[in-house]
């Protein structure tokens, strides 16, 4: 079941027969949690079969390792209206030096093209 910390809501709309609704779900449970059965409880009721679900999880704030992980999770509801959550992708969260942003002064390493093909405002 999901925690107090645990916020879901649709996020985009596909609409008609052939539809599908993308959801957002921000969370710091376990993405083991996440993917147990009953995890989404009473919103459940509200996804569809073919509909994709994008978990953000972010650590505990006393974690010292990693920054967010994100999870793409394709919906299937059968006709009894029981939810099967597929993993489609998984990012896994970068270490805590490798999330971190460059120091001041430094410039971010690009790939040499800078300029080409690039929009300008």
């Amino acid at each position: 079941m999901m925690t107090p910390y645990t916020h879901v809501q649709p996020i985009a709309e596909l609409p008609g027969s052939l539809g599908f609704t993308v959801w957002g779900v921000g969370t710091r449970d376990e993405m083991a949690t996440v993917l147990a059965p009953g995890y989404f409880g009473t919103n459940a009721r509200l996804m569809n079969d073919g509909d994709i679900v994008i978990v953000n999880r972010r650590p505990p704030r006393n974690a010292s390792a990693g920054g967010a992980e994100k999870l793409v999770l394709a919906v299937h509801k059968d006709r009894e209206g029981t939810i099967t959550l597929r993993q489609v992708l998984h990012m896994p969260a970068l270490p805590q030096e490798a999330a971190a942003s460059p120091a001041s002064g430094e410039k971010p390493k690009g790939s040499g093209n800078a300029g080409r093909g690039a929009a300008r405002s």
